[in-house]
């Protein structure tokens, strides 16, 4: 079962290469090629039973948890394969909520600090600065460690680093829980900022003005970045091929590479940033100004400002939502803004009242009787429209600047048919780095093609793909404007 979770946690990595060009579909293309439903999550931030719903019918309630989570609870992660979502609320109390059967159930572990999840499975956390605690739904596990723990990172695959301090040096531990020896450990500087790209290959260390790359299998440094200022802040997109960083009085948002280990870019600000949000899909990267309360919205295929949004930033909002509207709470409500539209089209009244997450499930789909298969939900068939010229990052949209309207109710007998769906395949290599180089040098239509990753009679192949298209015809357009040699097949890799 963790396995089949890894695989499936690469696969969305590599479909989030996609970062680099337009979102290209909308909610209901993304449910079609993937076979999941845009779920919101909301629970009353004084605690309370959770609510799910169908975005973006965020009026009409599908189900409801039996039992109740504590006050202002935060999300850690979420497991698409089982339907579990791991939080801890206020008290510093971890728990787990299960999407399948309704229940909430705490961890039996007393308050955790640090707390952190990767797979909503194992929760870790920190006991009196010095006792590393793992929290799973059938076990508890800890170990001591002779200094304190400043950071956790755990990885999909059972792995856990672990740094702790003492005075100015910092040891890094790589653990695989239950295991209670050290599968390796180095000694560093105790860095200022530490991050870990999603997909668990790399540590980005900052010491003041550099950034060390570190290999997370091996903890052998394989880069380093110095910068004109201490670093403030850094975040990866979800493949992992880029790092955001922001440094101390720097107007500049730096992009790292992470192939070439280089400064490759920098997006100008029209302030001074402390804090960025990354799209769980890559699509949008959320800035928050040193002062004020709004968020800087970049479009991150085109590396561009495209909106400033008036908000409060908590630990769930600002957002992007699954079609790429930014949530934010301006006031008592929570709007749905596209980047570049003058309002937003959706307003949830009285929602910053609430704590929102965002999945993507199909498990609250209702069966029809007889069949032996889900039944699909009706889908807004609403489309959405570029937000600025120079860039192809949104569907076209219809406007509707309304707020929510009750959704026609839905149909359990009625089963939609998966439109047809086709993508450009221009190269097949054994070297990722080679698919990536050619990834990087084709653009059409402001988009560049992402790399996917496949098994062919036991040979690791590496796919340079764009797409899905809705039909072949944009499809052959599309590869014949990439200069190069391509072939367009039927689906999704």
């Amino acid at each position: 079962m963790r396995g089949r979770l890894l695989s499936i946690s690469l696969l969305l990595g590599l479909a989030a290469c996609a970062d680099r060009g337009p979102a290209g579909e909308d909610v209901a293309a993304f449910a079609a090629a993937y076979g999941q439903d845009p779920i919101a999550l909301r629970v009353a931030l004084r605690g309370g039973p959770v609510r799910a719903y169908l975005y973006p019918r965020l009026d009409s309630v599908i189900w409801t948890s039996t039992q109740s989570v504590g006050a202002q609870a935060q999300v850690l992660a979420f497991d698409p394969e089982n339907g579990l979502e791991a939080y801890t609320d206020r008290a510093g109390v971890p728990g787990w909520i299960d999407l399948r059967v309704g229940t909430i159930r705490p961890s039996r572990a007393s308050k955790l600090a640090l707390v952190t999840s990767a797979d909503a499975w194992s929760i870790f956390g920190v006991v009196r600065d010095t006792l590393i605690h793992r929290s799973t739904p059938s076990a508890e596990w800890e170990l001591p460690v002779p200094h304190r723990v400043t950071r956790l990172f755990p990885a999909r695959d059972g792995t856990l680093m672990a740094l702790y301090a003492d005075d100015d040096r910092g040891t890094i531990l790589k653990l695989r829980p239950p295991e209670r020896t050290a599968v390796d450990s180095a000694t560093i500087p105790l860095p200022t900022h530490v991050l870990m790209s999603p997909l668990g290959d790399r540590l980005y260390l900052a010491f003041g003005r550099d950034v060390a790359v570190l290999n997370a299998a091996t903890l052998d440094e394989v880069g380093r970045v110095r910068f004109d200022a201490p670093v403030s802040s850094m975040i990866a997109t979800p493949s992992g091929d880029r790092v955001f960083v922001v440094t101390e009085g720097s107007h500049d948002v730096a992009l790292l590479d992470r192939y070439s280990g280089e400064r490759v870019e920098s997006i100008r600000m029209p302030g001074l940033p402390r804090e960025l949000r990354m799209d769980a899909f890559g699509r949008l990267l959320l800035a928050r100004p040193d002062s004020g309360d709004s968020v800087w919205v970049i479009n991150v295929g085109t590396n561009r400002l495209v909106a400033t949004l008036p908000t409060t930033w908590r630990a769930d909002l600002p957002t992007v939502a699954p079609e790429g509207s930014v949530a934010t709470i301006p006031d008592r409500d929570v709007h749905f803004t596209l980047p570049g539209q003058a309002k937003p089209r959706i307003i949830v009244r009285d929602g910053a009242a609430e704590t929102w997450h965002f999945v993507f499930w199909n498990g609250f789909r209702p069966r029809a009787p007889g069949l032996d298969q889900p039944v699909v939900f009706p889908v807004d068939t609403m489309s959405f429209a570029s937000p600025v010229r120079d860039s192809t990052f949104f569907p076209p949209l219809r406007p509707d600047t309304q707020p929510t309207r009750p959704a026609a109710p839905v149909v359990d007998s009625a089963v939609r048919a998966v439109p047809t769906q086709w993508t450009v395949q221009l190269a097949a290599v054994l070297s990722e780095e080679r698919a990536r180089e050619i990834a990087r040098a084709v653009r059409v239509d402001g988009a560049q093609p992402r790399v996917v990753a496949s098994s062919v009679d036991g040979a690791r192949v590496y796919r340079v793909v764009m797409g899905p298209y809705s039909s072949k015809l944009e499809a052959d357009r599309v590869g014949k404007l990439s200069g190069r040699a391509y072939w367009v097949f039927e689906g999704v890799p």
